[in-house]
């Protein structure tokens, strides 16, 4: 999509989400306490919600409204839901899908887009993360011949250990807490013991190139605990720790880049483009960004904040417009409808004590905003 056409494209949804950012920026509470269903939310809608039994509505919701239509009897809803989806990314495209991406990629390569599933370290939704993540960074890094991976907030290692034991690839894990580094060092040491039969329960063809086992901790696998933002010389760092290397094509890797971080890791790219030439960036918590241009509460300052940088926007177009989301907005984005409607439930009961907290703490502290109001 070329520039002006992306431009209208951004304005149209600009344009669909600014009247409901009131809505999707009000706490949970504060629809009820401060009256918002009526306040904001469309007449047509509101009169087709209030004619509903509430189970028989989250079941439309839960079902992504697949059996809604003109004749439906809440048509106003299913067409506002329907216009959400059309304001979607994977509509405009501006995302593909993972079998879609597995397919570009067998077509420029005869490797396999695979790697070991492996559970018992991890969660099952960890698993599927870094088996997903460890099969995308090694097809490309083998592809394309790099040299070494860093990975941006390692954390407890679980991506830049499979990378090293079952690719032998060169990884530098970097994470700005001691305690996580240490952690992924017992844990690696672990793995470690474990991956001789781990990799003997899978037929050869599925064992990858590593067929022989080797200790990796010293070898391919490092840690480093520093802090990383837009200025930092990564190319130096993995110099220091592969003195006899030569570093001179290196790939970025982050999952879970949380907040600021995954901003900075866009940064950190584009700053270090010479050698750097390859990044897979998964972000979370966004609701941890700073905005640049959301409104500061009265009771803190950004002085008083220690804001160094803003993660959003991060668009030239969208700094000339001077545009704000807001945090709600920007915590909402994280979530997955997705496995909220295969679960086929919701997690608003989950929230009820919270949000008993956070009227608690309002009222011994005297806030009446939830700008800068942060419980959890």
């Amino acid at each position: 999509m070329d520039t002006p056409n992306l431009c209208n494209k951004i304005n149209e949804m600009i344009g669909f989400i600014k009247p409901f950012l009131p809505l999707v920026n009000c706490h949970l509470v504060n629809f009820i306490t401060d009256n918002l269903f009526d306040k904001l939310i469309p007449k047509e809608i509101k009169e087709e919600v209030v004619a509903m039994k509430t189970d028989e509505l989250k079941l439309l919701f839960l079902n992504n409204f697949k059996h809604c239509n003109n004749e439906c009897r809440v048509s106003q809803l299913g067409t506002y839901f329907l216009k959400t989806k059309m304001m979607s990314l994977s509509h405009n495209g501006g995302c593909i899908s993972l079998e879609k991406l597995k397919q570009i990629l067998s077509n420029k390569s005869q490797d396999d887009f695979k790697s070991l599933p492996f559970q018992g370290f991890m969660s099952l939704k960890k698993g599927h993360e870094v088996e997903i993540m460890c099969a995308l960074t090694t097809f490309i890094a083998n592809n394309f011949k790099y040299s070494h991976i860093v990975d941006i907030g390692g954390g407890k290692g679980y991506l830049s250990s499979m990378l090293a034991l079952e690719h032998n690839l060169k990884v530098l894990s970097i994470d700005s807490s001691i305690v996580n580094n240490q952690g992924a060092i017992k844990r690696t040491k672990k793995l470690e013991k474990a991956w001789k039969s781990i990799k003997n329960k899978f037929p050869q063809e599925d064992k990858g190139k590593n067929n022989i086992y080797e200790p990796i901790q010293s070898i391919s696998l490092k840690q480093v605990t520093t802090f990383v933002n837009e200025t930092t010389d990564l190319i130096q760092i993995v110099q220091r720790q592969y003195p006899h290397d030569t570093c001179d094509k290196v790939m970025m890797v982050g999952l879970h880049t949380c907040g600021t971080l995954s901003p900075s890791s866009l940064k950190l790219f584009v700053n270090n483009s010479k050698h750097i030439n390859s990044l897979i960036n998964v972000g979370c918590c966004y609701h941890l960004l700073e905005e640049e241009f959301e409104e500061v509460s009265k009771h803190w300052t950004r002085e008083e904040i220690g804001v160094e940088s803003f993660g959003f926007p991060m668009s030239n177009y969208l700094q000339e417009i001077k545009f704000s989301l807001g945090r709600n907005a920007r915590m909402l984005a994280a979530q997955s409808i997705q496995r909220i409607a295969n679960e086929k439930e919701s997690n608003l009961d989950l929230l009820f004590h919270r949000v008993l907290l956070e009227e608690f703490l309002k009222s011994k502290m005297g806030y009446t905003s939830l700008c800068r109001f942060r419980v959890g």
